[in-house]
């Protein structure tokens, strides 16, 4: 499968699957975007047949995962094309990691004399 946005994306990894009848499936899984934030994507089964070239971000995800570390972990799907999707994505990221701790010292005070 091709990510939602070829361009530099990695690591797509679907996470699970739902079918409301026989060959009409929602799957739905994490990939790693071009600006190496995790995003979410779902794609779709119909009439037995899957995509074979593209997936879609879950519509609004990207927005709200400012943090970049989006996750999709569970689909239920009780008709075709009715799907619920659970998950978790991140408001903040974590801080760049130092190859060494810097200081830096003020001068100390002068005296007259």
């Amino acid at each position: 499968m091709r990510s939602p946005s070829a361009n530099g994306t990695s690591d797509v990894v679907a996470t699970g699957v739902s079918c409301a009848t026989a060959g009409n499936c929602t799957a739905i899984g994490n990939y790693t975007d071009a600006g190496g934030h995790h995003q979410v994507f779902l794609t779709d089964e119909v009439a037995g047949t899957w995509p074979t070239d593209r997936i879609q971000a879950i519509p609004g995800v990207a927005i709200l995962n400012t943090g970049g570390g989006a996750s999709s972990t569970t689909v239920s799907c009780p008709s075709a094309g009715s799907c619920a999707v659970g998950g978790t994505y991140t408001t903040i990221r974590p801080p760049p990691s130092r190859s060494s701790p810097r200081s830096a010292a003020a001068p100390g005070p002068t005296r007259g004399s």
